[in-house]
């Protein structure tokens, strides 16, 4: 299974729908929803907006997921991937600890971090 599939799937489930309830949604039918799904068919660039539409999720996280797939298949390397999702700089593993730290908060701690976040910026805090 590829990411695309596993996340349509988890994201289809999450929600207790069935993959024709999708399907209709997204304008398509079962079999061709259902090889999205199997990971037998990659969702174009028309699919991909529905269906972010749809589930109201970020674009740019189901174009990285195609390009995780993509590189798994040999058509670019993991590295070229995440450089061109970060402005050519792939994270340190310190930013991937705080990422990952970041992204199991609750959304009052996300917000409590904003906070502090803006106001180290803007210079109100001493860090060391």
């Amino acid at each position: 299974m590829n990411h695309m599939c596993i996340m349509l799937r988890s994201l289809r489930m999450g929600h207790n729908l069935r993959q024709s309830e999708v399907a209709a949604a997204l304008g398509l039918s079962l079999s061709a929803y259902s090889h999205y799904e199997c990971g037998s068919r990659m969702p174009d660039i028309q699919i991909l907006i529905k269906i972010c539409h749809f589930y109201q999720i970020n674009m740019n996280y189901m174009v990285f997921i195609l390009c995780l797939d993509a590189a798994e298949k040999g058509f670019a390397d993991t590295d070229t991937i995440f450089q061109l999702f970060t402005y050519g700089n792939p994270p340190d593993k310190d930013e991937q600890m705080l990422l990952s730290c970041y992204r199991n908060l609750s959304p009052a701690e996300k917000t409590s971090i904003h906070y502090f976040m803006e106001s180290v910026s803007a210079g109100s805090v001493n860090v060391r």
